[in-house]
């Protein structure tokens, strides 16, 4: 795994942990901080992912297995929380797979799927 660019000159994204194969990447993985402070901030960076993937779906730039290891909000504030939860809902509507950042096991059983690609 090594960062890359996904997408082209026109559209594309940075990824800190990416498998290319034959030079294509096939498997990526993208942390993803939803710890904010209130929901708005929640709404706006993370809508400006889902946006993202949304847009590189459609124009078939996405690896065929994404994950986004996720950093949710800690607060007592439902709202927060609220926010956090659409905005993954979102993504995985979007057909990425979405993992909490502290499972471990759930990302590294993902990263070991870049052997099978």
């Amino acid at each position: 795994f090594n960062a890359e660019t996904i997408g082209t000159e026109e559209l594309h994204i940075q990824v800190p942990f990416v498998h290319l194969r034959n030079g294509q990447p096939t498997l990526a993985i993208k942390p993803l901080d939803l710890a904010k402070d209130e929901p708005n901030m929640v709404y706006e960076y993370g809508g400006h992912w889902v946006d993202r993937i949304r847009r590189l779906k459609k124009h078939a730039l996405l690896p065929s297995d994404m994950l986004f290891a996720v950093q949710k909000p800690v607060s007592e504030d439902n709202r927060i929380r609220n926010a956090a939860n659409e905005i993954v809902a979102e993504l995985r509507e979007q057909g990425v797979e979405v993992a909490s950042a502290t499972d471990v096991r759930a990302i590294t059983d993902f990263a070991k799927a870049a052997s099978l690609h």
